[in-house]
């Protein structure tokens, strides 16, 4: 099955239980089972420079989310774009 890339949209909805798309991000999440999430360490740069003006307990928050994106099955984060569509 192909993976599917996720850009920072969604990681921020997914962090965010009042943004207007939290919801419908948490319901797609569910439905991937083992299907495999792509993302660039420039959208979660993104990411984390979106919840950097938040406070310190949201920066908090936003820093342990990625770091438990690492550490999650099916998750892979490439350096460069190119090298996480063009993978074998």
């Amino acid at each position: 099955m192909r993976p599917l890339f996720a850009d920072t949209f969604y990681w921020i909805a997914l962090l965010n239980r009042r943004d207007a798309w939290y919801r419908r991000v948490v319901a797609f999440s569910r439905t991937l089972g083992t299907r495999q999430i792509l993302t660039t360490e420039w959208v979660l740069a993104e990411f984390l420079a979106f919840y950097g003006a938040a406070g310190e307990v949201t920066r908090q928050r936003a820093a342990t989310q990625r770091a438990r994106y690492s550490r999650t099955p099916g998750y892979t984060s490439c350096r460069h774009l190119k090298r996480c569509f063009w993978m074998d």
